[in-house]
């Protein structure tokens, strides 16, 4: 802890979410009675069941966007090719056509699919990371979390010495 820059003789004072998330990770460890690791699993699969509806949404927008999108280019390359050309009553005629397609998709629809990602996941990520960070920084406060070691690792508030869990991270994001 000291060797990141955490002074652990001051007092502990987490951001509101951080705190949460850690109140929620501590609650499932004392209500279930299983291990630290156990625990954070157990949010983690508790916050992505309770997220699973909108994931649905923006998997749905996002297979919208996808369908919509060569229309969307094709008329963009029609307007581009149009003004290449000069022909005014031309390039018109296709502006008339993309305020439609806006009109009719919305401006934005570009983003259908992605708000699920920008407003919730990639915050939840941020804050369960800084949780995280704030157990392992704060063996004085969570001594069981600093003492604790599950299979391969020394402790849950030291980093893997053999990186297993940063590849098996990495290998989870690209499937």
């Amino acid at each position: 802890a000291i060797s990141r820059g955490v002074d652990i003789t001051a007092t502990y004072e987490p951001w509101l979410p951080v705190d949460l998330m850690q109140t929620m990770i501590l609650d499932i460890h004392e209500a279930l009675g299983c291990s630290w690791a156990a625990a954070i699993v157990a949010s983690c699969l508790g916050i992505r069941l309770i997220l699973l509806p909108l994931s649905v949404l923006a998997l749905r927008g996002s297979r919208e966007k996808a369908l919509l999108q060569p229309r969307f280019n094709e008329l963009m390359q029609k307007q581009k090719d149009m003004n290449a050309e000069g022909n005014q009553e031309k390039v018109n005629e296709v502006t008339k056509e993309l305020q439609a397609f806006t009109q009719k998709h919305g401006r934005f629809f570009m983003l259908k699919g992605v708000w699920n990602v920008l407003l919730l996941q990639v915050p939840l990520y941020v804050t369960a990371f800084a949780a995280m960070r704030g157990l392992a920084s704060h063996p004085d406060v969570f001594r069981g979390f600093a003492m604790e070691s599950p299979l391969w690792l020394d402790s849950l508030a030291l980093a893997d010495p053999y990186a297993l869990l940063p590849m098996l991270t990495g290998a989870m994001m690209l499937t």
